[in-house]
């Protein structure tokens, strides 16, 4: 309410403490290539705003080379293609939320494929 009366409300998802969906993963040929499909939902399949950003984590071999791959980003929730793949090794994806006022959710679970 500020000083002349007028009322408004604010409107936002938390994501703090939510667990993200798992991405869906599948290897293409020609090129060689892992196939990432991310969702929008929580764990308990809770839809997540669109203004809240995402941020895609990757790695080869073991989860000790993880690492960011595809930083904060607001855009193209639902596919990415990795073509930065050796045949034959195993790769991990996970993701996590970012809210609008900073708060960021746990990391998904990671979904695992070898090419």
């Amino acid at each position: 309410k500020d000083s002349l009366g007028n009322e408004s409300s604010i409107n936002f998802q938390s994501i703090f403490n939510v667990v993200p969906s798992a991405p869906i993963l599948s290897v293409g040929s020609k090129p060689k290539r892992v196939e990432i499909n991310i969702f929008n939902t929580s764990v308990n399949g809770i839809n997540i705003e669109d203004k809240v950003m995402y941020q895609v984590w990757k790695y080869e071999g073991t989860k000790n080379n993880a690492k960011v791959w595809k930083d904060w980003s607001l855009f193209n929730w639902n596919y990415f293609v990795d073509y930065e793949t050796i045949p034959g090794q195993t790769y991990g994806y996970a993701i996590r939320f970012k809210g609008v006022l900073g708060d960021i959710s746990k990391m998904s679970d990671w979904s695992i494929i070898t090419t």
